[in-house]
């Protein structure tokens, strides 16, 4: 089949956004399918933050004869500018869209947009065609505010789309309460990982590399502000008070965690992420909301005992059994299941098991295998 994913953002080689956007096309190419990404580039944030600029085509991944082509036209963005400028930085980002569009000769089989918005930002090039629309349904909050659709939007997409792909059932619950979804055109997939690249390391070897001893260390990913709950786990840490447990934090953001135990602090390169994750006894994620956090995911692969939120968006891949959920904004609770880890080795074991247990069936190559019975499944009925 040919794919074409349409994407908010994409990874370059300094910055890890929408990695999962990379990872998922590229285990679709891994499965024998062409893939052709549309990944609109913004020329405000290459100026402002840095960003390199990308190609606008290029050929990124190749499998036994199949390619990913990536598509990056470029547009101006308004940040956080006033309602005038938004209008037109946005048809400014639509235009992109479409030049992108334009551009693709081979015939498309269907398109994924990742996720609400980038749905609404193609549809009306793909209704055009009379391509089969998936949007793939992750934010970490589905209400109509937030994706930016009006009331004409939400029907003309529902009733075009032949099927939505949620990665939780939190995600479809509130796709559904919005009106996006038809109760026989969806479906629940959590998000997978690479179980090429995410599964343990020689916790030693891995140990070595960061000048870690004899000692217990935290592991925390993700961006560094309120929501993924960074502070409280750094609060976490200094009330527990203990000099031989240690905190490894790879993400980046506007909180700053100033633990006294800090080994590491910084962004990780997708690729070695696993070596970081293999070195720490636990991996503790105080988030207030997702859709599916694929960070969990990771360190459940590379197995690790795994502390997180017990919120609806955890519990597709987690339960009491498998995991130590608390209450995210309780920094009491935060504290408590690292000590109740720090102080019973075989519980560590325990849970470390099961993370590997349930990682099994949260790979990407399941994952697309799911995806694409859906998607068959429902053109069947198209």
């Amino acid at each position: 089949m040919h794919i074409l994913v349409v994407s908010y953002d994409y990874p370059t080689s300094r910055t890890i956004d929408y990695m999962f956007t990379d990872q998922l096309s590229k285990a679709f190419v891994r499965q024998g399918h062409d893939v052709t990404v549309i990944a609109p580039q913004s020329l405000t944030k290459c100026l402002f933050r840095h960003v390199p600029l990308a190609k606008n085509k290029a050929i990124i991944y190749s499998c036994e004869g199949k390619k990913l082509t990536l598509l990056r036209p470029k547009y101006l963005s308004a940040g956080a500018r006033g309602d005038v400028f938004k209008f037109l930085f946005g048809r400014s980002y639509s235009n992109a869209i479409s030049r992108a569009f334009k551009s693709i000769k081979d015939p498309i089989d269907f398109c994924m947009g990742e996720f609400w918005e980038a749905a609404k930002a193609i549809f009306p090039y793909i209704k055009e065609k009379g391509i089969p629309l998936f949007p793939q349904c992750g934010e970490e909050e589905v209400t109509q505010q937030r994706i930016g659709f009006s009331d004409e939007d939400i029907i003309n997409i529902r009733t075009y789309m032949s099927g939505v792909v949620n990665v939780s059932t939190k995600n479809e619950d509130e796709s559904r309460e919005v009106g996006l979804i038809d109760e026989n055109k969806t479906c629940v997939i959590p998000n997978g990982v690479d179980s090429a690249v995410f599964y343990p390391r020689n916790k030693k070897e891995c140990r070595e590399k960061l000048n870690i001893k004899d000692e217990f260390v935290v592991a925390f990913l993700g961006q560094f502000n309120s929501r993924k709950g960074v502070l409280r786990l750094d609060n976490a840490l200094k009330k527990i008070g203990k000099n031989d447990i240690k905190v490894i934090y790879m993400g980046r953001g506007i909180e700053d965690p100033s633990y006294d135990g800090i080994i590491f602090k910084g962004t990780v390169m997708h690729d070695i992420l696993p070596e970081y994750l293999s070195a720490a006894d636990a991996f503790v994620l105080p988030t207030n909301n997702e859709g599916c956090a694929n960070a969990v995911i990771e360190a459940m692969s590379c197995g690790l005992p795994i502390i997180t939120s017990d919120l609806p968006f955890s519990h597709d891949i987690l339960d009491k059994k498998s995991a130590l959920l608390i209450n995210p904004e309780n920094e009491e609770e935060i504290k408590s299941a690292i000590l109740k880890l720090y102080n019973d080795n075989d519980l560590r074991q325990n849970l470390a098991l099961l993370s590997l247990e349930k990682a099994k069936d949260l790979t990407l190559e399941r994952r697309v295998d799911k995806f694409i019975a859906f998607v068959q499944m429902r053109l069947k009925y198209n």
